[in-house]
């Protein structure tokens, strides 16, 4: 069986494709502020981002859920949340 190449592959899960990023930020008043945020690769769109002085392995994982259909309080009817949940 053939396997598929990386960009067939990327086009069919393109839906279900995100990235993420933590980049430092310097303001004006000398401050180091941490950045993350989560695109949708399929519709170019930010879904979440958020930002903290002193980041810690809690504080990403808050925004992994809450950026995320595990950080709804209710099943969302948004489709977009339709791959996170069984139905």
């Amino acid at each position: 069986m053939e396997s598929q190449g990386d960009s067939t592959s990327l086009t069919n899960h393109l839906n279900g494709i995100w990235a993420a990023d933590l980049f430092v930020v310097h303001t004006l008043s000398y401050q180091v502020l941490y950045v993350m945020f989560f695109i949708s690769h399929s519709r170019r769109e930010l879904m979440h981002f958020n930002f903290t002085s002193n980041p810690t392995a809690a504080w990403v994982w808050r925004q992994l859920i809450e950026a995320t259909a595990w950080g709804r309080s209710a099943f969302p009817s948004d489709p977009r949340w339709r791959l996170c949940l069984r139905p």
